[in-house]
């Protein structure tokens, strides 16, 4: 597959690349995208000296080396502060693809998360939705 291909069916493609900069404050939800990406291994390969980025969920500083502390995931919150679902800020849009008769994995793509999180949380909501 080439280089443009994969580029235009990463999940990352989708969001700001400021995200991947080290030290940004995207850069917690940078290295949580990259955990769940299969292209992972391309961005390693594509990137053998990363400087100044996160490249396959790991943040480089300017000279290449490791960085520690805040470019790394935060401790979690605690539970009753998390969201219920990385999919939540989509909700709407959610139920309107499902509604327009699109499949979770359609609706995973354009949104860029995992099938899993997509149909695990769209199925929740529907139930709340018939159980109201």
């Amino acid at each position: 597959m080439s280089t443009a291909t994969l580029t235009a069916i990463r999940p990352c493609s989708r969001w700001d690349p400021r995200m991947w900069e080290t030290g940004n404050e995207g850069n917690a939800d940078a290295i949580e995208m990259c955990d769940w990406c299969p292209f992972k291994d391309n961005c390693r390969t594509e990137n053998p000296y990363p400087r100044g980025v996160i490249v396959a969920g790991v943040a480089h500083d300017d000279y290449g080396n490791l960085v520690t502390g805040k470019a790394r995931k935060p401790e979690p919150e605690p539970v009753s502060a998390r969201p219920v679902s990385l999919a939540e800020p989509y909700r709407d849009e959610i139920l309107r693809r499902h509604r327009d008769g699109q499949t979770w994995g359609q609706i995973a793509v354009v949104i860029g998360l995992p099938l899993s999180t997509v149909r695990s949380y769209g199925r929740r909501l529907l139930a709340q939705a018939v159980a109201a």
